[in-house]
């Protein structure tokens, strides 16, 4: 299935009150691999596109951040979609 009803947006900024369209937004922290393997459930999510990340300038400030970040949600990731 294709169009803009299939794609489900995450991220772990939560919309303001006045957001325009949250239908296909939810609140998510890739370290958290029970929310993740949560949203994929109840939205029947079948492809998943990794794009969470703590780049260079931030994770030089918060090296263990960037590492949990980058590693451990990579391996959330890869969990749940097995």
């Amino acid at each position: 299935m294709y169009g803009e009803g299939c794609v489900v947006m995450s991220d772990i900024v939560k919309l303001p009150p006045n957001a325009v369209d949250v239908s296909t937004y939810c609140y998510l922290d890739i370290l958290n691999r029970e929310s993740i393997e949560r949203v994929v459930v109840d939205k029947g999510i079948d492809t998943i596109v990794h794009y969470s990340a703590l780049l260079s300038a931030i994770g030089e400030q918060n090296v263990p951040l960037a590492l949990q970040v980058n590693c451990r949600g990579v391996e959330n990731v890869l969990e749940v979609a097995k």
